[in-house]
Formats: C-alpha cells, structure tokens, sequence
C-alpha cells in the first residue's frame, strides 16, 4: 500500500494550518520535495495542476503515512473528494511520481485540482509557502 503523501499548500509545516497537525501527528516527515505541475492561487487556496512542461515545478514536503487509511480518509473530506462529497470533485487524489531532495524519484498521494482555472491565478514560483510570504510582507 501507498505510504507516502506530497502536501504544496496548507498540509505543508510552515503554514500552520490545524489540518497539518492531523497529518503531523500519524506520519513522519521525509524530505522536501517537488513535482511537475503549475500552482494556481484559488480562493484562499492552492490547487495544483499537472503539466507536460518539465519546466513547471511545484515545492512541497513528502510525508510518510503510519496510519494510512486513516490519514488519507481524513484528508480526502478535507479535501472534499471522498465519497460523501457530491461530483465533481474539486480535487483528486492520485499517485504521482514526485522528486525527493533533487535527486530521487518516488511515487506519492497528490491531490490534484480538477476545475478549470485562470491563467492569472497562477503562482510562477510554484511554491505557496513564499507566495503566503510574499502576501504578509506587502
């Protein structure tokens, strides 16, 4: 089974957000990582979008999951994906091949935004840690 988990927004440490601390407390952090894909700023969210373009990276953190069922059934009403939740899902949970530390390759639950989006909500730099940053210190 699937252990690992790549988290780019409100999942990732440094935000804070009390979601985290659910996955903070039934996983073990592994390493920063990244994936191919473009950030899009929604609502007061991130949504990740895949790309065929190796060029478009977004940065997250790669979890392992020691109660995965748990977590992951937690985190997709989070995300609002899980059964319960009516379709189309805004997000949806896949397994994705993610880059540990530059160097290695690995596969990891991805939630990926399903809606279209707008060119102008995007977040070039791919990270929504700097561009929460960049928002505070304006």
């Amino acid at each position: 089974m699937l252990d690992l988990l790549f988290v780019y927004g409100s999942l990732r440490r440094d935000i804070a957000h009390p979601m985290h601390e659910v996955l903070q407390q039934a996983s073990e952090f592994v390493a920063e990582a990244l994936i191919v894909g473009r950030l899009y700023a929604i609502n007061e969210y991130p949504g990740l979008v895949l790309s065929q373009d190796v060029a478009d990276t977004v940065y997250g953190e790669v979890y392992r999951l020691l109660d995965v069922q748990g977590v992951l059934a937690a985190l997709d009403a989070y995300e609002e994906c899980s059964a319960d939740f009516p379709t189309p899902h805004e997000y949806q949970r896949l397994p994705l091949t993610v880059m540990l530390a530059g160097t290695i390759n690995t596969l990891a639950w991805v939630y990926v935004y399903q809606y279209p989006i707008q060119e102008n909500q995007r977040i070039p730099s791919g990270n929504y840690l700097q561009f929460i940053r960049s928002r505070v210190a304006v």
